[in-house]
C-alpha cells in the first residue's frame, strides 16, 4: 500500500523497557520492551514468559521495508561492578537468525557511570509473518560480576513501516 494514501495507517510500534535486567558476561539476552507508547497494529509482543515475547511481527497487508531503532543503557554499581572494561553489543535478529550488529560500545565500569549502545537499521524485503527482535550481550574483561541494564527512557525501541 502506498505511503501517499493519507487514509492508510501503516504499522509502527514505540516501546521502552522500564524494568531493570541483570546481564551476565558473554550471555546473549533477548530484550522485551514492556512499556507501550504506540503500537498501531499490535505487532509487538511485550508479554513476558513466552517464546514470542520481545518480537515484532510483520502484519498482513504490509510486507516490505521496516526501520528498527533501539537502544540500551547500563549502569555500574557503587563498587564499579564489574571492574575493568565491559563491551555492550546490541543485535537485531530476524526469524531467530542474526541480521546485524546494531550498536556497540566500550564502557569503563566507573562507579556510578551510565553507558549504552544504540543504532538503527532498515530491513528490506520482509514478508508477512517475519519477526524481528533485539538482543544484547555484555562482555566483561573480568571473570565475574554482573551489571544492570537500566529500565528507563534510555532503553527505547521504535519500529516503523518504510515501504
Amino acid at each position: 500500500m502506498p505511503l501517499s494514501n493519507p487514509n492508510v495507517i501503516t504499522p509502527s510500534a514505540c516501546y521502552r523497557r522500564t524494568a531493570n535486567l541483570v546481564l551476565t558476561s558473554n550471555s546473549l539476552t533477548k530484550l522485551s520492551y514492556n512499556s507501550k507508547e504506540e503500537d498501531t497494529h499490535n505487532a509487538y509482543n511485550s508479554t513476558t514468559g513466552n517464546t514470542t515475547s520481545g518480537r515484532f511481527t510483520v502484519v498482513s497487508g504490509f510486507p516490505g521495508k521496516y526501520r528498527l531503532n533501539a537502544g540500551v543503557s547500563i549502569n555500574f554499581n557503587a563498587n564499579g561492578n564489574p571492574a575493568g572494561t565491559t563491551i555492550i553489543a546490541l543485535y537485531v535478529y530476524k526469524n531467530n537468525s542474526l541480521y546485524c550488529l546494531l550498536g556497540r560500545s566500550v564502557c569503563t565500569g566507573i562507579s556510578g557511570a551510565s553507558d549504552g549502545a544504540n543504532g538503527y537499521v532498515d530491513i528490506p524485503n520482509l514478508i508477512v509473518g517475519d519477526f524481528l527482535d533485539v538482543r544484547v550481550n555484555a562482555i566483561f574483561t573480568t571473570s565475574n560480576g554482573i551489571i544492570s541494564l537500566n529500565g528507563s527512557d534510555n532503553c527505547p525501541l521504535s519500529i516503523s513501516y518504510v515501504q
